[in-house]
């Protein structure tokens, strides 16, 4: 895992600009996906590197380690959940003009806000 790359690394030149590296491209990365929380803390990280602050740049190991086994674990679940679409279920899209004149009856029922009928309507637009 690239914390573990960060904290045990053999020499102290290789050992900075590597994990300096190694921080940065994650936060680049987390930006990218809108991981905030890590962005950050693999900003920080970086920045204690880049000063050769070493003793506070070993206490933002762990928070940036936390964030990035959390991206790491949601990640994971889109994975697991990215079939092949052979695998997923077919959707079968009935004829335009009928779905149009069903959305034209929703209409009307959601701007009133009435829950039963537009659940009526929904039902017709399912078959």
């Amino acid at each position: 895992m690239a914390v573990e790359s960060l904290t045990n690394l053999p020499g102290i030149d290789m050992a900075k600009g590597l994990a300096q590296r190694l921080s940065h491209t994650i936060k680049g990365v987390a930006g990218n996906i809108g991981a905030e929380e890590l962005q950050k803390a693999g900003s920080d990280l970086e920045l204690a590197i880049k000063q050769e602050k070493f003793k506070d740049a070993q206490g933002r190991i762990d928070p940036f380690e936390a964030a990035l086994n959390r991206i790491i674990k949601s990640l994971k679940g889109v994975a697991e959940d990215d079939k092949p679409l052979e695998d997923k279920k077919t959707v079968v899209i009935g004829d335009p003009t009928e779905l149009l004149a069903l959305m034209e009856k929703l209409a009307p029922h959601i701007k009133k806000r009435k829950p039963k009928q537009c659940k009526e309507v929904m039902e017709d637009i399912k078959k």
